[in-house]
């Protein structure tokens, strides 16, 4: 089982906008481009994934299935999909390959990195990351999250061991420190770092030689049981996760090369196993056996479009296709020919505009008029037919037109709709109310220390 890595037991907070246009936070980038009542750099990724922050669901799907949507961005999250491959351990966390998208995920495609080596927009679970700066004083830290967001931390104190770390708000975790000690801390050598959840896991990053970016080194369980990553030293890439207890398991990654049109994304995950004991202790690549594989296919602009297993013919276990650079349908694993989600996105700005899925079907219009005075999110629901509309009146009676492309296409008629309001006192973006078709408020609450926008 993946390792719980959100913070829920302190991390309460609700999630609207005050304006989903006007915002201009850059998902995953590390740095934070939405100041407005901010004292400067002090919150990344506001409103880029308020879900996987606090587990509110404000649409009428299940964000799990269908895939959440961040009112104040317009990003959808997608984390729909099972497993690539789970391998279970006989002690310590299991292996898992578990990936999702994100539609505004932008940490910069100029090359393929660490960062970003599953494509445009696609993540797994094992890419985190910690990059510290010096300058100014107090030093900061931004902590990319195997979920995909970024947090920043200050420097808020510090002993001869330790250098302590505080996140910005709308976080917990129990504690991110810094070795400062040239002989280590407790096993961890000078510049590694220490994350421990609120729920006791604890991730080690590796700070090398005290360089601003230290990467995951290892994933704890709350017992102290561990899996270990490990890093190919000329790329930077991942190269393997291994559980040693029992029997030992790992995954092996493995890349295209510079001659290939898809240059550094991944092309294979290698699950493997070794039985060896005693002093080789399977140091040698020849004590690991391959036991499945994985193939990852991508289209000619570096979109994933296939994740199949390489058995005597490649069995496809998921399938994708785009529209204009963003996730447009996600295929059966069956057959790659069913199609079991459907997306739609706003051009040009990238908000989700439709999401359809075998159980419901939610529109969202962006800077409504009729909502919280043009600064709201109208969410609709409950699709009323197959009717393309211009406006409310080409739905009939009861009908409300919405999930539009872009200014000049149509749209899809719903029965029911909810317009989110919102306020920006205290400097933060706080949900003011949740009105419904009628609009009688479906929720009220001001100012609430449960209700920032993360």
């Amino acid at each position: 089982m993946r390792l719980n890595l959100v913070p829920v037991a302190a991390l309460a907070a609700l999630l609207f906008p005050s304006t989903a246009r006007a915002a201009t936070e850059i998902c995953g980038n590390g740095a934070d481009e939405s100041t407005s009542g901010e004292s400067g750099f002090e919150m990344t990724d506001e409103g880029c994934d308020p879900y996987s922050v606090h587990g509110v669901c404000e649409s009428p799907l299940d964000c799990n299935a269908a895939g959440s949507v961040a009112p104040r961005t317009g990003q959808l999250v997608w984390r729909g999909e099972q497993p690539d491959i789970t391998v279970q351990t006989a002690l310590g966390p299991n292996l898992q390959m578990h990936r999702f998208y994100m539609s505004q995920y932008s940490p910069g495609y100029s090359s393929w990195t660490y960062k970003s080596n599953l494509g445009k927009y696609w993540h797994h679970g094992y890419m985190s990351w910690i990059v510290k700066e010096e300058s100014p004083d107090p030093d900061t830290a931004v902590l990319h999250l195997p979920t995909g967001q970024d947090v920043w931390f200050e420097k808020t104190s510090g002993d001869s061991t330790w250098s302590y770390f505080t996140p910005q708000k709308g976080w917990d975790f129990k504690e991110l420190k810094q070795c400062k000690l040239a002989a280590g801390c407790s096993g961890l050598p000078q510049y590694d770092w220490r994350l421990q959840m609120l729920t006791g896991e604890v991730y080690t990053y590796d700070g090398v030689d005290g360089s601003h970016t230290a990467k995951l080194a290892g994933m704890s369980n709350r017992f102290g049981q561990a899996v270990t990553l490990a890093y190919d030293g000329a790329t930077g890439f991942l190269k393997t996760v291994t559980s040693p207890y029992g029997k030992q398991y790992r995954f092996r990654f493995a890349y295209y090369t510079s001659t290939h049109a898809n240059a550094d994304l991944l092309s294979h995950l290698y699950a493997e196993s070794c039985t060896e004991t005693g002093a080789g202790n399977c140091l040698d690549e020849s004590d690991w056996t391959t036991e499945k594989t994985l193939l990852y296919t991508y289209e000619s602009d570096d979109q994933l479009s296939e994740v199949a297993v390489d058995l005597a013919t490649d069995v496809i276990i998921a399938g994708y296709t785009y529209s204009s650079d963003y996730l447009n349908q996600v295929k059966d694993s069956a057959s790659s020919s069913t199609i079991t989600a459907t997306f739609d996105f706003y051009s040009p700005s990238g908000e989700l505009a439709r999401q359809s899925v075998g159980f419901g079907s939610v529109g969202y219009t962006w800077d409504d008029s009729t909502c919280d005075s043009g600064n709201g999110v109208v969410v609709l629901f409950h699709k009323k037919n197959t009717t393309a509309c211009s406006g409310d009146g080409d739905c009939g009676t009861n009908g409300y037109c919405g999930g539009k492309t872009s200014s000049t296409s149509t749209g899809a008629c719903y029965q029911a709709k909810r317009c989110v309001n919102s306020t920006t006192t205290a400097g933060e973006h706080l949900v003011d109310a949740v009105a419904g078709t009628c609009g009688a408020p479906e929720f009220v609450g001001r100012n609430s220390a449960f209700e920032r926008d993360r």
